[in-house]
């Protein structure tokens, strides 16, 4: 029919847009082109700092600062979310012992944690052995599930949230 004739380029043309930036992904991920912003939490009686968010974003050779809407639904497809996330949480700690052997007053930092790492990775395994290497205490840093994980899965989020008997719970 024409409307399949009609449709079939476009299908196609999206197709090789997201081969083409999947490509790029797997190449800035092996250049370390993606880097982190800190946002604030702030207390909202004292205006206090009380802790901060690690927001990915990924700094494209030719594109500039490439927001995450733009590549993050195509890395959780693809499950190189994960290599993504470990690298961001990697370069929280680096940051986070950089201020800490500064003499500065560090509060928490909340990186964000997909379905993928819960479905792939040792979570709670990969964070201690960070804060044990980067000599930090673990309060510093937190997991924040992805709003995406929460929206696929609750199953999933209920299990990774709920008191394990090794918490004392």
């Amino acid at each position: 029919s024409d409307v399949y004739k009609r449709q079939e380029p476009t299908m196609l043309n999206e197709l090789k847009e997201q081969q083409q930036l999947l490509g790029e992904l797997e190449h800035a991920l092996d250049n370390h082109e993606f880097c982190f912003f800190l946002q604030p939490k702030c207390n909202s009686i004292t205006r206090a700092i009380v802790g901060m968010e690690a927001l990915v974003r990924w700094n494209h050779p030719t594109r500039g600062c490439v927001p995450p809407a733009e590549f993050m639904p195509l890395l959780e497809r693809t499950g190189l979310v994960t290599r993504l996330d470990q690298y961001i949480w990697e370069s929280v700690c680096q940051t986070l012992q950089k201020w800490q052997e500064s003499g500065s007053n560090l509060v928490p930092v909340s990186v964000n944690v997909s379905v993928q790492d819960i479905l792939n990775l040792d979570v709670p395994q990969i964070f201690a052995d960070l804060v044990e290497k980067y000599k930090l205490e673990p309060k510093l840093l937190l997991a924040e599930i992805t709003e995406t994980m929460v929206a696929e899965d609750t199953q999933i989020c209920l299990l990774y949230t709920s008191p394990s008997p090794r918490d004392g719970a």
